[in-house]
């Protein structure tokens, strides 16, 4: 019930009072795997790098057993750059004892690294079970994609996108790899399927603009980047593409306005430099 209540606290966003919970489970229990994994994530997002890496690795020494403590210790560690230590961390856990999370995460930071082919020896056969997990059909769109596998990558996208509950997040990737593959009615209609979500990520944003523009729609992609950056101002990516629509519809004056925000930013970004040059005389 006390790591239950800082959990609560934690995901309303009242730190202090997580804090405290989970230290009085722990007073209780100084092995309490789920507190001190609370506590990790609550120095993670207070950017106490050092304390949260030791929360989470004191978790999972707490229950070596448990997975999902290796798993959330892994994920920190590959989240911090350390990928190879986070595959050692999983690849660590006997075949006995692991699940379909164990391969699926490993799979996932090979891609991180480049080993694509790693990971689609991982997850090829899971796919040819025909499992029901989108992380696997994620981790191969991505993984096929980015060995230039396109028709399987897109393949992987397709049946990604067709699962029932979908993340959003897993959505707007399956969307990327159609864009990628060139079909920007397809990636539109899985935008299309991501109905009331508060909070869409800015490369939501990015994409449906993307995916008007390559349906030859630039009002409608315009409208799409605006949006976006009403809810992430002066994100690069949604700027720059901004600028480009507003540069292919002659509105230059729009245009240099939001180069000029990127190259505050980044004089040196070689793309708003570009960009900006393709202004110069108009």
């Amino acid at each position: 019930a006390l790591v239950g209540m800082g959990d609560l606290f934690r995901h309303e966003q009242q730190p202090e009072k997580s804090s405290s919970f989970y230290r009085q489970a722990l007073a209780k229990d100084p092995g309490n795997g789920r507190a001190l994994t609370g506590l990790g994530f609550l120095a993670k997002d207070q950017g106490k790098v050092d304390e949260a890496k030791e929360d989470f690795r004191k978790a999972m020494e707490a229950d070596k057993s448990d997975l999902r403590s290796r798993i959330v210790y892994a994920n920190f560690l590959a989240g911090q750059g350390h990928v190879r230590q986070a595959i050692a961390l999983l690849k660590a856990v006997p075949a006995k004892a692991a699940d379909l999370r164990i391969p699926v995460k490993i799979a996932e930071y090979e891609v991180l690294i480049g080993q694509n082919a790693k990971a689609i020896a991982l997850m090829h056969p899971l796919e040819l079970q025909k499992i029901p997990l989108p992380d696997i059909y994620l981790v191969l769109a991505k993984a096929y994609q980015g060995s230039g596998r396109m028709p399987e990558a897109l393949d992987a996208a397709t049946h990604l996108a067709s699962m029932e509950g979908v993340p959003p997040v897993m959505k707007i990737v399956a969307a990327r790899v159609e864009l990628a593959g060139r079909n920007p009615g397809k990636a539109k209609e899985i935008l299309d399927s991501i109905k009331d979500v508060p909070h869409l990520p800015s490369s939501y944003w990015l994409s449906l603009g993307e995916a008007e523009n390559g349906q030859n729609r630039p009002a409608a992609a315009e409208a799409a980047f605006d949006k976006g950056l009403a809810v992430y101002p002066n994100n690069p990516r949604l700027l720059l593409a901004l600028a480009d629509t507003e540069i292919f519809r002659k509105k230059y004056g729009e245009a240099r306005k939001n180069l000029e925000k990127l190259l505050d930013a980044d004089p040196q970004n070689p793309q708003s430099v570009s960009h900006m040059g393709m202004l110069v005389g108009i």
